[in-house]
């Protein structure tokens, strides 16, 4: 369990994690020994009076939620540590929200000594200095650091291919590539890279070369074709990073690595990671108990309206498709006349959004007739408030709060075999296509983002998206 957390990301974002931590809580420790040298008194004794939680415990608990703000924060993403006067600028405007973000949490726990504005002074500078001195040049070493450095296959050995070969190998690194694969006929040696097989040898390789993942960077591959590749690795379960014109909208939309111009989008499975999914499960349980007792009141109102506008029950239940293809049934508040689910038009308009047809007119990819939905309906579901009974699917564990969405049976059936791959995972209420502009978002573009999330999630992200919702919901943006 815990290797399968490592292997997640590469090894010198952990290695830096871990100087962080370490670079934190040596700032703490001096500011305090230093206020106390200039105050007259022995660190040891002015340590004893922290109470009633002893301070340096705090920071120490604090400063993991610190590293986690850095990732947050970009501040190891390759494009910017190895930029250094971004580095500095980031590192700098991180520090100030710290130290912000310390001194609230003082103020909530008001019997804490050191809190003195001199402490946070000397706790801002000594913590900036010692990641200037440390953390920046330590970037640099790293970057020739064979045992830190993830061992990778390149696909491909076109213009792309040798672009990126040759930034790890010159400007950029954390990268030892092995070698490459290709099947267009091209066996020669290119940038020192050897040819290790055909696409087709991609399990080989990988065993024989102990390879943590492969990167695809092919010049004009077909769309056919890319998807081909792509749905044989998530299938395999083999890690894969990928630059391709057909992920322009994760470009758009999602905070990836950058190698010069070049996005590699990062996909690795988390199927096996079975403390991820528990900690997934836990926060769904938890946050949907504490938003069915919050929203009570609400569920009371919109049911009442639902059911004195229009015939019908206040409820609609549903048959949805979710993880792995399994059935089950969906709950939303009723915000169409009944029976407009058997609509054949709209049936055909599914497969036509399905297909990639949706209103060029309008850029909307919305299939439902307006003139199907009560008055009622379109203001809740302008708001998403229709979907608050979904909270009850997270509670029986057919739905999570953050995920893929589920579709119709219907729906299932037409999917070629690389979208059902964005019902590899739990479907949810919410996910990354619904935070960026669910309605402005084509069929395609929107299981590349579900996909995406299954492989990439963590609580951390979980969290981020459903911060993200929250305005979508208030301000009714794509919802309508």
């Amino acid at each position: 369990m815990v290797h399968n957390i490592f292997k997640s990301y590469p090894k010198y974002k952990w290695f830096l994690a871990l100087v962080d931590l370490l670079v934190l809580n040596t700032a703490f420790f001096l500011s305090v020994y230093l206020i106390s040298f200039f105050k007259g008194t022995e660190f040891e004794a002015y340590a004893r009076y922290i109470t009633p939680v002893p301070e340096w415990k705090l920071f120490a608990l604090y400063s993991l939620g610190v590293v986690l703000y850095y990732q947050y924060a970009n501040l190891y993403k390759i494009q910017n540590i190895v930029n250094q006067g971004r580095h500095y600028f980031l590192l700098f405007k991180t520090s100030i929200f710290l130290i912000v973000g310390y001194i609230l949490l003082q103020f909530l726990l008001k019997d804490i000594q050191i809190s003195s504005r001199l402490f946070y002074l000397v706790l801002f500078l000594v913590m900036n200095i010692l990641l200037f001195l440390i953390r920046i040049p330590l970037v640099d070493v790293l970057k020739g650091n064979v045992r830190l450095s993830d061992r990778v296959v390149v696909i491909g050995s076109g213009a792309i291919a040798r672009k990126l070969v040759d930034l790890f190998d010159k400007n950029i690194r954390f990268k030892n590539v092995v070698g490459y694969v290709d099947d267009n006929g091209n066996t020669e040696s290119f940038n020192g890279l050897d040819y290790l097989g055909s696409i087709e040898d991609i399990e080989a390789v990988r065993k024989e070369h102990k390879v943590d993942y492969f990167i695809l960077a092919i010049d004009n591959l077909s769309r056919s074709r890319f998807f081909e590749i792509f749905g044989r690795f998530q299938d395999s379960n083999i890690p894969i990073h990928v630059n391709s014109q057909y992920l322009q909208v994760l470009y758009d939309h999602l905070e990836i690595d950058y190698y010069d111009e070049l996005g590699l989008v990062r996909f690795a499975s988390h199927d096996d990671n079975r403390f991820l999914h528990y900690t997934k499960r836990l926060f769904d349980i938890a946050f949907a108990l504490v938003a069915i007792f919050l929203f009570s009141p609400l569920f009371l109102v919109i049911g009442m309206a639902v059911l004195l506008t229009s015939k019908g029950p206040i409820i609609y239940k549903q048959v949805r498709i979710g993880k792995d293809g399994k059935p089950f049934y969906f709950y939303k508040f009723r915000s169409m006349y009944v029976n407009s689910d058997k609509d054949p038009l709209r049936s055909q308009k599914v497969a036509d959004f399905i297909k990639g047809d949706y209103s060029p007119e309008t850029g909307s990819t919305k299939v439902v007739n307006k003139s199907n939905i009560t008055p009622v309906g379109a203001i809740i579901r302008k708001f998403s408030l229709d979907e608050l009974p979904q909270l009850v699917n997270v509670l029986l564990g057919n739905m999570s709060l953050v995920g893929p969405r589920p579709c119709v049976p219907g729906e299932w059936k037409i999917y070629e075999d690389w979208q059902k791959l964005r019902l590899k995972s739990i479907p949810g209420c919410t996910g990354i296509w619904q935070v960026s502009g669910r309605s402005k978002v084509d069929f395609e573009d929107s299981v590349l983002m579900d996909i995406y999330y299954n492989q990439n999630f963590t609580p951390w992200v979980d969290l981020k998206l459903i911060l993200r919702t929250i305005p979508v919901m208030v301000l009714g943006k794509g919802g309508e």
